[in-house]
């Protein structure tokens, strides 16, 4: 598989060899980015379902329009299983949880703080 690579002031997105999709989130997201980030997301993965681990370490506010989109449907299309990483504190991993707790996702969907732990679980899904 051919490795790709999107680099934006707000994300980076790659395609990885093993076939899972990352997606580095910088900075601040509001929903024209978010809108932008997961139609390059899809046009990486060229119609398939993907194995996606979104990496939250450099996130530092999302707005709420571009929560709700993210929590949509739309987001949502063509992974296969999502992994979230953020190695920071107790609160934020809880409220992170708590969100991804009311996302009706049809995939699975698990927060980590590490990215060895989430690869990992992402290639036994």
């Amino acid at each position: 598989m051919k490795t790709q690579l999107i680099v934006n002031r707000n994300y980076r997105i790659e395609l990885l060899d093993d076939g899972i999709i990352t997606v580095d989130i910088v900075g601040h997201v509001d929903r024209r980015t978010a809108v932008e980030m997961v139609a390059e997301r899809k046009r990486i993965a060229e119609g398939k379902d993907m194995k996606v681990l979104i990496k939250l370490k450099k996130l530092k506010f999302v707005e709420q329009d571009a929560l709700n989109y993210l929590g949509g449907s739309e987001a949502d299309e063509g992974i296969s299983a999502g992994a979230l990483v953020h190695p920071g504190s107790v609160i934020v991993n809880t409220i992170i949880n708590a969100f991804m707790g009311m996302k009706r996702s049809n995939s699975p969907t698990k927060m980590f703080r590490s990215t060895e732990e989430a690869i990992k679980w992402l290639k036994d899904q």
